[in-house]
């Protein structure tokens, strides 16, 4: 189980990395300086964009975090809305896709220190500036129709770590809530006796690793265990998804199932009975 978990993170930090994930899309970068409109906790954030260099005509109405570490990734808006996808399950059993509310407030404090930080200024994500993948992390800022795509890790600068840790702790504090949409089911199949032979009778899979990819990428989304008696419940926007099983199996070869097609309706689970049968014989 550890290797298969090792394999789902690097999955997603190489899907974020290349920027082929949706919760990390790469878009063309800026090169303009640009500013929050409003007052912050801090004071006027058009006075301090000017003094800081910003043009203070652009709003930032979007930031994205995604902590290799963290196992979730963090969207914030400028009309108060927000979304949590948490890639593995969190300390309180959460996984899949979440929706919260953040105060005018709090999302003006972001912008004030994304400016602070010239996030516009840093390199992007594509030239990989930083020497360690330590805590390693990325941010996607939304601004006028650019988005701004940055990698980082400890090693940034301090500011940028400031806007790390004030987007962290305004997610801890959000009463995050689950999307009504999904795919909930059971994951019925063999087991593997050995590495080459697989059981005769089929039945429920339990503690079996179920990835949910993005179809178009095959990147990395979410993964979970299915539980004692194989089942699986993760909240999901609507969409298409690609589920793939991956069973114990001894010796070297993939326990990778054959991958399945899902579309998520809006408003329910997607009630699905997951067949398991291996990629590869």
């Amino acid at each position: 189980m550890p290797n298969r978990l090792l394999m789902f993170v690097a999955a997603v930090a190489a899907g974020v990395a290349l920027g082929r994930l949706p919760i990390g899309q790469d878009v063309r970068a800026s090169t303009m300086r640009h500013a929050a409109t409003g007052p912050t906790p801090d004071g006027d954030v058009q006075g301090a964009a000017r003094e800081i260099g910003g043009a203070g005509r652009t709003r930032i109405t979007q930031v994205r975090l995604f902590g290799w570490t963290d196992r979730a990734t963090l969207t914030v808006r400028s009309d108060g809305t927000a979304t949590c996808l948490m890639n593995r399950r969190d300390e309180r059993g959460r996984v899949g896709q979440y929706f919260g509310h953040v105060a005018d407030a709090d999302f003006r404090r972001i912008a004030f220190l994304l400016m602070e930080a010239r996030y516009d200024t840093l390199p992007q994500r594509s030239t990989r500036p930083y020497p360690t993948i330590r805590d390693a992390f990325t941010l996607d800022i939304t601004h006028g129709d650019a988005t701004s795509a940055i990698l980082a890790d400890s090693t940034a600068p301090a500011k940028l770590l400031a806007v790390r840790d004030a987007l962290r702790a305004l997610g801890a504090r959000v009463s995050w809530k689950r999307v009504n949409s999904g795919v909930r089911g059971v994951l019925i199949g063999p087991s593997f006796e050995s590495a080459d032979t697989l059981s005769r009778t089929a039945g429920p899979l339990a503690g079996t690793l179920l990835v949910v990819r993005d179809p178009a990428s095959d990147a990395a989304i979410v993964a979970v265990d299915t539980d004692v008696r194989g089942r699986f419940d993760v909240p999901l926007p609507p969409g298409a998804y690609r589920l793939q099983a991956n069973v114990d199996r001894p010796g070297v070869k993939s326990g990778e199932g054959v991958p399945t097609i899902v579309t998520v309706r809006k408003g329910r689970p997607t009630k699905v009975v997951l067949q398991f049968r291996p990629l590869r014989p």
